[in-house]
């Protein structure tokens, strides 16, 4: 069964994963992918601050993940949220048309905002 995520939860996720992001908690594979791809600075700010990022939950290597991909844009960002022991931090940053195909076949795929907001 899948959970149902509130907006609130939504929100949160984002402000977490974009206050890291303000703090400089990334791992050094984001840093360098995020030149390498091109992404600039200010698209991983819109993707993590935009009412129209889609945000999903999944794992990676049995750690949670959460995904977010902003279609105008076609950013996605990987970051790992503080649980289960974790630190917290962006993990990986790449343009990615089909980001939301990307998502759904990550293991336990879970939608937290799958709805563009206009």
């Amino acid at each position: 069964m899948t959970r149902r995520w509130t907006v609130e939860e939504a929100k949160a996720i984002q402000a977490a994963a974009l206050a890291d992001w303000e703090a400089g908690n990334v791992n050094k594979e984001f840093t360098e992918k995020q030149w390498e791809r091109g992404v600039s600075d200010s698209a991983v700010e819109r993707v993590l601050k935009s009412n129209s990022t889609l945000i999903a939950r999944f794992y990676h290597t049995g750690q949670p993940r959460y995904g977010f991909w902003h279609p105008p844009s076609e950013v996605l960002i990987i970051w790992q949220p503080v649980e289960e022991g974790f630190q917290s931090e962006l993990k990986s940053c790449l343009p990615h048309e089909g980001g939301n195909e990307y998502l759904q076949r990550q293991t336990g795929f879970q939608p937290v905002r799958w709805e563009v907001k206009s």
